[in-house]
């Protein structure tokens, strides 16, 4: 039988008689409302969580998933189908379709970040990927987009956003092919953001401090 697709109810927000919040970061909480029943027909966690032996209220908080994730896991509670927008909505949705213990889901995700990962991607899945002890789900990949589209890579807005513990992990890899001019511009450009002040132009002595964990990664060769 063809799986049953509730979509509509969830977007038009009829008879809805729970409310998510789900906060991430400074920005204020997003607001999801959904139906319990539909919820705990489609996922075992929310039957318990609705209707088990010390139900929760109309309202729940979430705290440790991102809205765009959240909001994906529900539709695909809902539809029964698999839809992202990009690869970092997938990892965000894997977070939540893990936390719900909804395999299948999980898998979709796996298999839409690896065919779709692009040399702009590279740092968000190497963040992601380390900080969920995942790494050799996507080590391959990774290593062949460094070793074809470094520059792109260096020059992604995901990497001027990346933690100082991935750009150092991506300057040491071998697979890295760049000029050290391609290096230099990449950390300087990510070393101003770190530093950015109301001027925008930081001082010489803390872009210096920013960038001295990368020296030795600067081989001037």
């Amino acid at each position: 039988a063809p799986k049953r697709d509730d979509l509509h109810f969830f977007t038009k927000g009829r008879h809805t008689d729970v409310e998510f919040l789900v906060e991430h970061g400074p920005d204020p909480p997003k607001s999801f409302k959904a139906h319990k029943m539909v919820l705990a027909m489609r996922n075992e966690v929310f039957e318990t969580m609705f209707f088990g032996s010390e139900p929760k209220k109309d309202q729940v908080r979430i705290t440790d998933l991102h809205p765009d994730g959240f909001s994906a896991f529900l539709k695909y509670l809902y539809s029964q189908k698999v839809t992202f927008v990009d690869v970092k909505q997938a990892l965000h949705t894997r977070t939540a379709a893990e936390k719900y213990m909804e395999s299948e889901l999980v898998k979709a995700c796996h298999k839409s970040t690896r065919n779709s990962m692009q040399s702009t991607d590279v740092c968000d899945v190497l963040e992601y990927a380390v900080k969920n002890g995942n790494l050799a789900d996507f080590k391959d990949r990774i290593n062949k987009l460094l070793n074809r589209s470094g520059v792109k890579v260096l020059e992604s807005k995901a990497f001027i956003a990346a933690s100082k513990e991935t750009v150092l992990r991506i300057l040491k890899d071998p697979q890295l092919h760049v000029k050290e001019y391609n290096v230099i511009k990449s950390v300087y450009a990510w070393a101003i953001a770190r530093c950015g002040t109301e001027t925008g132009i930081p001082s010489p002595a803390a872009l210096q401090s920013t960038m001295r964990p990368f020296l030795p990664e600067l081989r001037f060769s």
